[in-house]
This record gives structure tokens, C-alpha cells and sequence, in this order.
């Protein structure tokens, strides 16, 4: 058995990383890449929190 590891991003992972890093135009592959894993299972995100 193989033990795959999983990570759990938030909002902010992705926002920070789309201001400042990876923008969607200048690398194309990294969004690619992380689509590619959260098929796979191996990237997941939280949903919103609700304000009660």
C-alpha cells in the first residue's frame, strides 16, 4: 500500500498565489498542475464558512 499524502488548501493559498506568484497568464502550468492533483485527491479545499 501506498501512502498518498493529502493537502488541504484555503482561500488565501490560492489568492496569494495568483497576486503574487503564479499568475494565471505567466504560468498556466502551475494551475494546470494543481486542477491535475485536486482530480487526483491529493488537493482539496475548504468551503466558506457560513456567518450565523
Amino acid at each position: 500500500m501506498v501512502d498518498v499524502i493529502t493537502y488541504v488548501l484555503d482561500a488565501n493559498v490560492f489568492i496569494e498565489a495568483a497576486r503574487r506568484y503564479y499568475a494565471f497568464d505567466l504560468v498556466p502550468a502551475f494551475w494546470r498542475a494543481l486542477i491535475e492533483h485536486a482530480i487526483q485527491g491529493r488537493v482539496l479545499s475548504i468551503d466558506r464558512i457560513g456567518m450565523a
